[in-house]
């Protein structure tokens, strides 16, 4: 059946025992944001564009010829992607210049900085390469060399401190740190007060308390840690800390290694009796597993999930509610636990899962690094994201796998997302991969943004103000629109009452109507606000700022990687200029692949230029989905989603095929009867 809608979609739908795999070609005019332009700023913004687009596409064309002449190296996916999306969003910057008015304008400012970001991965590609070429062999070292045992016993904790020490007095020159196959057990902490800022050439400040780690590799150069033979296991004895942290590294590479808390840091029980008017559950736990009473669950409000015992699938209208912890301990050794929500389908004889999640415990932190690379490396749980990439530049995730450890008899791996990728400098490329039975996303990649605190006459106050000579976006909360545009002064000091906050100075007034936390707190009591910015209540919120810096995850690839069995969403795509190409997306709770902004958590800002191709989602709440989540749901004016591809996808038994507000360019496919 077809249905036309009045923006002129022509869009196939979801009926009783059909699957939705397609739909014929569409276009939507978006919501433009309000202009902000003055006819001379038109003029000269245009001028300024053309001059600075001709620059950028030269320099572009000189990158192709030096791939095609052999001076990257040999030609593969991670820089042949990255060259076509280069070449689609020039296409696109040329368009949107060439048409004109201040929408097309303000657009294409926002997208030169994309544009840039491409042409600096380029560069330090093609550098890397030259420099590797005339380096030589690395220099070969072993753990066993430094007292390593590998016999999960002993500590090995020192041993692999002084190999990573040796290898840092390489100074740069590839040193390759052999890990023979055994369990390395870690129980001693290491931490550092200061690491490397790769992208503004100082030293960084560095936060101990939250980056406590086993294994610390800080400002390493072309070093490698590979699992010899059959691979080697990290065991890591401290539940509450970090993992791997990599912080200020160029070009590290992990290889061949399988990492895993000692403890895997869940509940998991059968569902003996279900109690839906208490709310309750009366649950045997599995002693090979946390106990309710576990001092992990002190705190926080685990988000549960149940999976089928026999196949280890994920069962939808079973999952994603939340534990209050209470619990009581029955005479016969079960315990009935009582939840803040409830699912109508949970059963007896299902598996639940009650992670303890604790945010800042990743089995892999990787912080403000550039061209890290990890290669085979395997996940078996994590209190927290697998990966969590914060401000680097280019990591590669190439056959890494995120999987339950069935051996132990674990239906969950990591307690929350496999990578989630925060501000990144450019994005990463993730080729080959399997990620099963996580506890949040597969795939998370955004920029953060910053809540306007207060409106002055000569500025912002802010948490985080734009860098000087960066342009910024002021984004509405309420409905996702565009407030204003400008380009930041720089900040200074400035105590304004009882709050003493950096103040971004602006070149231009700003409209009318911007929300700040100074407004709301004439509107709302201190509880409500605090309720607000937590996001227990959604009544209102400030206005957030973005900057225009090319970061978020621009260049972005995920391809040939399966995802499955998540209690939240499969890719969620908050960064412009992306592929994702042949992957398979199946058995979500939520959206197999979300393009937009999740406003409400300051995350975005603007997925433009995203194609999506060649990929099979099923079993999800909503195949793909594009639109902007604001303190009000999904929707909005959603004006910041453009030049969105869906080319050849197939998408069977998900609740509704597609939920795309607009952005969308081109949509065509496939359709089947389930």
């Amino acid at each position: 059946m077809l249905a036309k809608f009045p923006t002129g979609w022509t869009i196939v739908l979801l009926l009783a025992g059909w699957t939705v795999l397609a739909a014929l070609p569409l276009s939507a005019e978006p919501v433009y944001p309000e202009t902000i332009l003055t006819p001379g700023e038109t003029d000269s913004l245009s001028r300024q564009l053309r001059e600075e687009f001709s620059r950028l596409s030269g320099e572009l064309e000189r990158a192709e010829e030096a791939y095609d002449s052999g001076e990257f190296g040999p030609k593969n996916p991670a820089l042949s992607d990255r060259f076509e999306l280069a070449r689609e969003l020039a296409g696109i910057l040329k368009e949107q210049i060439a048409a004109g008015s201040a929408d097309s304008l303000l657009h294409a400012r926002r997208g030169m900085a994309d544009f840039t970001a491409f042409l600096r991965f380029f560069t330090e590609k093609k550098a890397l390469y030259a420099a590797m070429r005339t380096a030589g062999e690395p220099r070969a070292i072993s753990v066993h060399d430094f007292g390593a045992k590998g016999d999960g016993v002993t500590d090995d904790s020192t041993a692999f401190a002084a190999a990573v020490a040796a290898a840092a007095e390489a100074d740069g020159a590839p040193v390759e740190i052999r890990i023979p196959a055994g369990r390395y057990l870690f129980r001693k902490l290491h931490s550092c007060s200061r690491t490397v800022d790769l992208f503004q050439n100082r030293e960084r400040r560095w936060i101990p308390e939250t980056r406590r780690a086993h294994l610390l590799l800080n400002g390493l150069r072309n070093v490698t840690l590979k699992g010899e033979d059959s691979g080697a296991t990290l065991l890591f004895g401290d539940d509450n800390e970090n993992g791997v942290v990599i912080a200020g590294c160029d070009n590290l590479r992990l290889e061949n290694l399988t990492l895993r808390n000692l403890r895997a840091p869940f509940l998991q029980g059968e569902i003996v009796e279900v109690f839906p008017q208490e709310k309750a559950l009366k649950v045997k736990a599995d002693p090979r597993f946390l106990p309710p009473d576990d001092p992990l669950y002190r705190s926080g409000r685990p988000v549960c999930q149940s999976y089928d015992a026999a196949t280890g699938t994920l069962i939808g209208d079973a999952s994603h509610f939340f534990y209050n912890r209470r619990f009581e301990k029955l005479p016969d050794g079960s315990w009935k636990l009582y939840f803040l929500t409830f699912k109508p389908g949970l059963r007896p004889g299902q598996t639940l899962i009650v992670p303890a999640r604790k945010n800042g415990c990743y089995m892999v932190l990787l912080s403000r690094s550039k061209l890290c690379v990890f290669q085979k490396i395997t996940v078996l749980n994590s209190r927290s994201a697998a990966f969590l990439s914060e401000g680097n530049f280019a990591e590669e995730y190439r056959e890494c796998r995120v999987l339950p450890d069935r051996a132990g008899g674990a239906l969950l791996s990591s307690n929350a997302d496999g990578i989630h990728c925060n501000s990144a400098w450019f994005g990463a490329f993730v080729s080959g991969c399997e990620f099963r039975n996580l506890g949040d996303d597969a795939f998370n990649t955004y920029n953060r943004g910053w809540f306007v605190e207060e409106v002055l006459p000569d500025g912002i106050l802010t948490r985080r103000p734009v860098p000087a000579g960066t342009g910024f976006s002021i984004l509405s909360l309420q409905d996702g629109s565009i407030r204003a545009e400008g380009t930041s002064q720089g900040a200074a000091a400035k105590k304004a009452g009882a709050k003493s906050l950096p103040m971004m100075r602006i070149d231009r007034p700003l409209p009318e109507g911007i929300v700040s936390y100074a407004g709301l707190e004439k509107k709302y009591s201190a509880r409500q606000l605090q309720e607000m910015q937590s996001g227990l209540r959604k009544l209102e919120l400030p206005d957030i700022i973005f900057p225009h810096d090319g970061r978020g995850g621009v260049g972005t690839v995920i391809r040939d990687s399966h995802f499955s069995g998540c209690r939240n969403n499969g890719l969620v795509l908050q960064a412009s200029s992306v592929l994702v190409k042949n992957n398979r997306i199946d058995n979500f709770n939520g959206i197999g692949i979300n393009i937009g902004a999740l406003l409400q958590w300051r995350e975005g800002f603007h997925p433009g230029h995203i194609r999506i191709q060649d990929n099979r989602i099923s079993r999800a709440s909503i195949g793909v989905r594009s639109a902007v989540q604001t303190a009000r749901g999904y929707g909005g004016r959603v004006n910041c989603l453009r030049n969105i591809v869906l080319r050849n996808n197939r998408i069977e038994q998900c609740g509704r095929a597609f939920d795309l507000h607009n952005g969308v360019t081109e949509q065509n496919g496939t359709g089947e009867k389930k």
